[in-house]
């Protein structure tokens, strides 16, 4: 086999290994939540954040930013079921660029995917801004 072959073969297994590596389901990663309960993100990244409701329900899941972070903190995010199909999602349904979704809800596990698209796009001193944020679980039962 040519060397150049034999090049391109090994740097496809490697860019499929590192693939496989970093990709870790959501299921995994996720941060568990309860009804009535807030966490606080105090970086910029995509967080994945689960629920379980045991009945029917209306969940509220909400964003609260802190006051005159709105330039530089505006969270978005997906509703996604057990196997990872988009329910819904919300960019900006809260208030000052917060989501906000309600949804009505079977019994299960769930995910919300939680990103700030606008956190330090090559920005210098991003180290320095603040990108905090509560994200808010609230369970009404049927």
């Amino acid at each position: 086999m040519p060397y150049y072959l034999r090049a391109l073969t090994v740097m496809t297994l490697l860019v499929l290994l590192a693939g496989c590596a970093a990709s870790a389901p959501h299921e995994q990663r996720a941060i568990s939540l309860q009804d009535g309960d807030e966490i606080e993100i105090v970086s910029a990244g995509a967080r994945y954040i689960t629920f379980t409701l045991e009945n029917p329900a209306t969940v509220v899941l909400e964003s609260h930013t802190h006051p005159g972070q709105q330039t530089q903190v505006i969270p978005n995010a997906r509703l996604l079921d057990a196997e990872g199909q988009q329910v819904a999602r919300d960019w900006d349904g809260g208030r000052g660029h917060n989501f906000r979704l309600e949804q009505q809800l079977e019994p299960g596990v769930w995910f919300l995917h939680v990103m700030n698209p606008f956190a330090c796009n090559g920005e210098r001193r991003c180290s320095d801004l603040d990108y905090r944020y509560r994200i808010s679980l609230d369970v009404i039962p049927d």
